[in-house]
């Protein structure tokens, strides 16, 4: 296709996102995976064939599954950088209604009609694909867990990456922090301050740039060995007790910093995890009659 500027745009915002998304996993590749062998395949095809062979490989997955959208695939050969990468990335259509006019007769007809193919706005992050970096060895995957014959499944790892699991930084922050906010249920009886301060302490490590491990969190996060010992024996069953992870800048700017409080009267309260963690700036208030007060301390001054 020849792009005009406006559509060239459209078309790199979405493929930049995979190298931005914290939502992205890093695969590495070899010779046993289905990309690989088509990517070398296509060395003597050409890159067009290798396009048709990755829309034949996603309609036979769609095929097997109602939870992979129809869409249209973008198939590109990209320079960033001073490399080149090969990108797949799936545009879902959404349905959209646009105003039609159009001539009746010798008469003009305002219509509002339903569009079924629309494309993703540009402003919007594309749901899944991939790119590959072949000089490097390495993948991009954004990927989407669908259900098939029963079974739950990264359809895009299954299909084209040997069935690696695909653990993106997003997921492994989210595993981690909500693995240790569990073990502050059991052990601290759900105590929201401590809670936050989990929250709170797991953003300091990742803000510090150092590399994140569960024998971090346990040692920073929890006061006792019982404690420590539950929350990596909870990692390691989920396989994370091995690895590192390091959260970039573009990526520490999308984790949830605060936390919302909401109340049968309807009263929404929104604080920041590192302000909820002081217990002394926080209190809940049990009452006699059964109700509860929210004491907020140490606000500083009202902007």
């Amino acid at each position: 296709m020849v792009l005009d500027a406006d559509i060239e745009e459209y078309v790199s915002k979405h493929i930049e996102s995979f190298f931005e998304g914290y939502d992205v996993s890093d695969i590495l590749l070899n010779n046993t995976m289905k990309a690989h062998q088509m990517i070398m395949t296509s060395q003597s095809t050409g890159f067009a064939s290798l396009g048709l062979d990755v829309a034949d490989v996603l309609l036979e997955e769609m095929s097997k599954s109602e939870d992979i959208k129809p869409c249209d695939l973008i198939c590109a050969l990209i320079d960033r950088e001073d490399k080149e990468y090969m990108a797949f990335i799936k545009l879902n259509f959404k349905t959209s209604y646009v105003h039609l006019v159009e001539m009746e007769g010798q008469a003009i007809a305002n219509k509002i009609i339903r569009h079924v193919s629309t494309l993703p706005h540009k402003t919007q992050t594309v749901d899944e694909g991939f790119v590959v970096d072949w000089m490097s060895g390495k993948a991009f995957v954004k990927d989407k867990v669908v259900t098939v014959d029963g079974k739950k499944r990264a359809y895009i790892a299954n299909a084209f990456f040997a069935n690696t699991s695909v653990l993106t930084p997003k997921k492994a922050v989210d595993i981690m922090t909500k693995t240790a906010e569990k073990i502050v249920q059991k052990y601290q009886d759900n105590n929201m301050v401590k809670m936050a301060k989990v929250r709170s302490t797991i953003h300091e490590l990742i803000d510090s740039d150092v590399e994140m491990t569960s024998d971090a969190i346990a040692e920073q996060c929890f006061e006792t060995a019982a404690e420590r010992e539950a929350y990596n024996e909870e990692i390691s069953k989920k396989g994370l007790d091995d690895k590192t992870w390091i959260v970039d800048e573009t990526h520490k700017k999308k984790i949830k910093r605060s936390q919302k409080i909401k109340t049968a009267s309807g009263v929404e309260i929104i604080l920041p995890y590192d302000y909820t963690a002081n217990g002394e700036n926080f209190e809940i208030i049990n009452h006699p009659d059964g109700t509860l007060s929210i004491q907020l301390k140490n606000l500083g001054e009202l902007l």
